[in-house]
């Protein structure tokens, strides 16, 4: 009778190491796949501007990840007005964002200025970057 129980016992905990096992590989599948936004330029340079004047750019990007790309929110300083894709992003497929900046409200000389892209992807902030010299 031991020897049953001990041989049940083993049988069930066999059976459960394999179940976990199993859905801890399943959620590891779903963690990889994941969009990746890769940037055709992930710093543009707008060169020089005038002060008071704005200036357009669009950052040309594709998801090579293995999921839909979903773009919560783009955000950047009060001097860009930004404008982005507002439905998923197949794997493969491309996207814009566009960018106005606005020097009116800028000191003169060069910065580098950063846009946060909030999506689905891991890490979920992604970076793009442009340069701008203001002047008189």
């Amino acid at each position: 009778m031991r020897t049953v129980s001990v041989i049940l016992i083993g049988i069930f905990l066999f059976i459960f190491s394999v179940d976990a096992q199993t859905s801890i590989t399943s959620e590891t599948e779903t963690i990889t796949a994941v969009p990746v936004i890769s940037w055709e330029e992930q710093t543009l340079d707008m060169g020089a501007v005038k002060k008071g004047d704005s200036k357009d750019m669009a950052f040309h990007f594709r998801n090579t990840g293995e999921a839909d790309l979903i773009i919560e929110l783009v955000t950047a300083c009060r001097c860009t007005a930004l404008d982005w894709p507002r439905e998923p992003i197949p794997p493969g497929r491309g996207g814009t964002i566009q960018v106005t900046y606005d020097s009116s409200t800028q000191d003169l000389g060069a910065r580098t200025k950063t846009i946060d892209i909030i999506a689905n992807t891991d890490p979920i902030v992604v970076e793009a970057f442009f340069k701008v010299e203001v002047i008189e």
